[in-house]
C-alpha cells in the first residue's frame, strides 16, 4: 500500500476532495460566525480565528486549483511527495483552528448552555466528514481529528466539577479516538480494494489486442498504450484531452460525437482510418456505460482484408 503508484492514486482523491470540503468547512465557518454574532459572544479571539481561518481557506483555493490541473501520472516523485507534505500542512492547520474554536468556549467560561452541546456536534460533523473526505489517507485522517478530539476532551475536563466526571470524559474521548480510527482503516482498506480492482481492470484493457478508449461529454478518461502507439509516441495525448485534439481521423471524432447524442447503446463498422504507421482498416465498436461514458475499440483488420482482396484477385 505504500508503492509510488498508490501514493499518486491517494494523492489524485484527496486533491479531488480538497475543492468540495473548503467549500464545506466555508460556509460552516461562516455560520458559526453568525452564531457567535447572534449570542453576542465575539470576542478578539473569535476575531482572530476567523482571520486565521480566511488566510487559511484562500491557501486551499489556491492549492486545489493549482494542482487539480496536474496531470498525476508525470508529476516526479520529489514535486509528489513536497504536495502531499504541504497538503498535510493545509490539513493539520484546519484541524488546528476548529480545535482552537471548540475550546475556546470552555477557556473563556462563555455561554456554556449553548455552546457545551454546539460544540458537540460541530466536533462529531467535522470528524464524520473527514472520514469521506481524508479517510483514505491515515496520516492526513490523524493530523486534522487529533486536535479537535483533544480539544474537545480538554473543554469536556475543565466543565466538570468532580473527578469522576472528568475521568468519564476523558475515557470516553480515548474510545471514540480508537473507534473513528477503526473506521478510517475501514475506509483505507475499501479504497485501497477499489484501487486494486482498477489495477486488475487496466491490465486486462491492456492485454486487449487493440486500442481502447473511454471517453465522456467529449473528452477522454482513459486510452491503453495500443492506441496511444497508433497516433503515436510524439502525440501527448492524456486524460482530460478534448476528443479530437489530437486526432486526424475528425470523420471518426464526429461519428463518436453524433454517437454521443443519439439513443443507440452501441453501434458497429469497418473504416479506414489513419495511423503512425499509414492507413489502414480497423472494425470500430462503440459501447455506452453507466454515467454517460462511452467505450471505443478498434481492432486491425487491415491484414485480413488485405489476404481477403489478395485471394480474391487470385480466384479471378
Amino acid at each position: 500500500m505504500n508503492s509510488i503508484k498508490y501514493q499518486r492514486y491517494i494523492h489524485r482523491y484527496l486533491i479531488d476532495r480538497l475543492g468540495p470540503s473548503t467549500w464545506t468547512n466555508a460556509v460552516l465557518a461562516i455560520l458559526i460566525i453568525a452564531t457567535t454574532l447572534v449570542t453576542s459572544i465575539l470576542t478578539p479571539y473569535h476575531i482572530a480565528i476567523y482571520v486565521l481561518f480566511l488566510i487559511l481557506f484562500i491557501a486551499r483555493f489556491r492549492f486545489y486549483k493549482r494542482v487539480s490541473k496536474q496531470n498525476y501520472e508525470s508529476i516526479s516523485d520529489s514535486d509528489l511527495k513536497r504536495e502531499s507534505l504541504y497538503f498535510t500542512f493545509l490539513i493539520g492547520l484546519t484541524g488546528l483552528f476548529w480545535s482552537i474554536l471548540i475550546g475556546i468556549p470552555a477557556f473563556l467560561n462563555t455561554d456554556t448552555n449553548f455552546w457545551d452541546q454546539f460544540v458537540y456536534f460541530l466536533a462529531t460533523g467535522l470528524i464524520a466528514s473527514s472520514l469521506f473526505n481524508i479517510g483514505i489517507s491515515k496520516r492526513n485522517f490523524l493530523v486534522f481529528c487529533s486536535p479537535i478530539l483533544i480539544s474537545l476532551c480538554a473543554s469536556s475536563f475543565m466543565n466538570q466539577s468532580t473527578l469522576s466526571g472528568q475521568t468519564i470524559f476523558i475515557l470516553a474521548g480515548v474510545i471514540f479516538f480508537f473507534f473513528i480510527n477503526a473506521l478510517q482503516r475501514k475506509t483505507e482498506l475499501f479504497y485501497f480494494e477499489i484501487y486494486n480492482r482498477q489495477e486488475d481492470m487496466i491490465q486486462i484493457l491492456e492485454g486487449f489486442p487493440g486500442a481502447i478508449s473511454l471517453i465522456k461529454n467529449g473528452r477522454y478518461l482513459y486510452m491503453n498504450k495500443k492506441l496511444i502507439n497508433l497516433m503515436g509516441e510524439g502525440v501527448p495525448l492524456k486524460k482530460d484531452d478534448t476528443l479530437g485534439r489530437h486526432n486526424i481521423n475528425q470523420s471518426l471524432v464526429q461519428r463518436i460525437t453524433e454517437f454521443e447524442a443519439s439513443p443507440a447503446m452501441q453501434e458497429e463498422f469497418e473504416t479506414d482510418l489513419q495511423t503512425a504507421k499509414g492507413r489502414k482498416t480497423f472494425w470500430v465498436i462503440f459501447k455506452k456505460l453507466q454515467e454517460k461514458k462511452v467505450m471505443i475499440l478498434s481492432l486491425d483488420i487491415d491484414e485480413k482484408r488485405n489476404n481477403e482482396r489478395k485471394l480474391a484477385e487470385q480466384k479471378i
